[in-house]
């Protein structure tokens, strides 16, 4: 499957050129310098703590113009004549952890127990076609509050999302898209929590800041009350 790495520019959807980057490398046979497989730019982005470090590359060699470096870098998935936008957007060095494919698993099986996440998993792959079943039992769960089995529910869910049987080889290959899919849903989930931890701590902090500031404004108006007797 061809993907481009690409930015809007008015009805436009203009191609990048990564192919320069000292961070990418080819894998795939691709021959049009912007056209590359998925793993090829996740490799590349993945070596980037986030955006700005990317677009300064990108600026430096010559593959974003500088006057474009404030629009928005997305993947688009050739379908026809046309780009299919990629769920989940580029890949940065934070998110590695979740496409290593034991790392994956790992975190998935961990969070047996987070109800939140089971439910928004269950929500995110209702109607898959090969995890029907295995979703179903989730959303049961959930609704149920009943949690038996879930760790083999989960275990056979990543199985078969991220494995597809290849009729040629005869035998289960990885499915990168899918295996992708799950692990930025994962990565943006556990994002969500850490930025919630740290919404939480701020208001923590602002709380002990202003009833410091009451108590101290008690404290001068009583001493300002008192009676000198020098």
């Amino acid at each position: 499957m061809a993907y481009s790495v690409m930015i809007k520019k008015g009805e436009e959807l203009v191609k990048l050129d990564i192919s320069n980057l000292p961070t990418f490398e080819r894998l795939s046979k691709y021959k049009d310098s912007k056209t590359y497989s998925l793993e090829e730019i996740d490799l590349c982005t993945s070596k980037y703590e986030n955006i700005m470090h990317l677009k300064k590359d990108l600026v430096d060699y010559f593959a974003l113009p500088f006057e474009d470096i404030s629009k928005d870098i997305s993947i688009g998935m050739k379908s026809g004549d046309n780009y299919k936008k990629v769920k989940k957007g580029l890949v940065y060095k934070k998110d590695t952890k979740y496409l290593d494919y034991l790392s994956l698993k790992y975190i998935l099986l961990s969070k047996q127990n987070d109800k939140v996440f089971l439910e928004k998993l269950a929500a995110y792959y209702r109607g898959s076609y090969v995890n029907n079943i295995n979703v179903l039992k989730l959303a049961n769960m959930v609704s149920n509050n009943y949690y038996y089995g879930v760790i083999e529910v989960l275990q056979d869910f990543y199985d078969r999302e991220v494995s597809r049987f290849d009729k040629k080889e005869e035998k289960y290959k990885l499915n990168y898209k899918a295996f992708r899919d799950l692990g930025m849903f994962v990565s943006k989930y556990d994002e969500t929590l850490v930025k919630k931890s740290i919404d939480k701590d701020y208001k923590n902090v602002f709380k002990n800041i202003n009833s410091k500031k009451k108590v101290k404004k008690k404290i001068d108006k009583e001493v300002e009350g008192q009676m000198s007797f020098f």
